[in-house]
């Protein structure tokens, strides 16, 4: 995982964001802010306080984040939520002196404040201060260790059309609330979406899965880790091994190039969740 992890490194741009897909592309606050654990796990504690750093330069003044296209965005919001409180906890434990402080604990708070006022009557996440509600918003509300949102969501079925990446991103969010069952049932419906490559669909439409999904397998190996099923997780990773770039970089689907920052994030994490 070292090419991959050498091309994360090359994405962080001098002022500490993650560049969504490397080269000279847009900094993603989302992603800048769940590789930090990622970054931890690896040992690159510098580069990740340099993540938090940087996430404390955008952050809003109502304590939320801004997505890709530059709307307020709770799921990004909370991403940012996981990499400062890690942030925070690496600051304490390697007592760093120049991270040493409340700053970023006292950023996620803000920023959880903001979340709270985002929620529906039911508990559950509006995607922005525009209202709508995603079921991938599951993940967000784990995060805020937010039971009364998850209990809401505890029986929905995806749409006609959904990705499986967003569906991992549910079944995630479960899990971290140690919702077995619910984890259990999304990963039955993901199960049926495994391709001939050992790979997970990028899409499913009317019932019929579309082409391999690259972050989709890698998410769904990490949840295979936490139920213990190691040896379907070590599958995943050994089918993505070969779609990883000659520079390091991680498509989202495999066969059509290109490299993406949150794709190299979730294979990172599946392979340090193996070792």
């Amino acid at each position: 995982m070292g090419l991959v992890l050498d091309w994360v490194l090359r994405a962080q741009t001098p002022d500490g964001g993650i560049r969504a897909f490397g080269g000279d592309s847009q900094v993603y606050p989302e992603v800048t802010g769940y590789m930090i654990p990622t970054l931890i796990a690896y040992g690159e504690i510098e580069a990740a306080f340099r993540c938090a750093e940087y996430l404390l330069t955008v952050q809003q003044d109502d304590g939320s984040f801004l997505g890709l296209d530059g709307v307020k965005r709770t799921f990004d919001t909370a991403a940012c939520v996981e990499g400062l409180l890690a942030a925070d906890r690496a600051a304490v434990s390697t007592s760093e002196d120049e991270y040493y402080s409340d700053k970023f604990r006292a950023a996620a708070w803000r920023a959880l404040d903001w979340l709270k006022e985002m929620r529906a009557a039911d508990g559950r996440l509006y995607t922005s201060p525009d209202g709508g509600v995603e079921f991938y918003g599951i993940r967000a509300s784990a995060i805020m260790g937010d039971k009364k949102a998850i209990r809401a969501w505890a029986n929905f079925e995806p749409p006609v059309y959904y990705r499986l990446h967003y569906l991992m991103y549910a079944a995630e969010g479960f899990q971290r609330m140690h919702k077995d069952a619910q984890v259990s049932r999304l990963m039955g419906k993901a199960e049926a979406c495994l391709r001939r490559d050992g790979l997970l669909a990028f899409d499913v439409r009317n019932g019929e899965p579309g082409s391999s999904d690259i972050c989709a397998s890698a998410q769904m190996g990490l949840i295979y880790v936490g139920q213990g099923h190691h040896k379907n997780a070590e599958g995943l990773l050994n089918a993505i091994i070969p779609w990883i770039g000659n520079d390091g970089g991680v498509p989202v689907m495999a066969g059509a190039g290109g490299a993406y920052a949150w794709a190299a994030k979730f294979v990172l994490d599946l392979a340090k969740a193996l070792e």
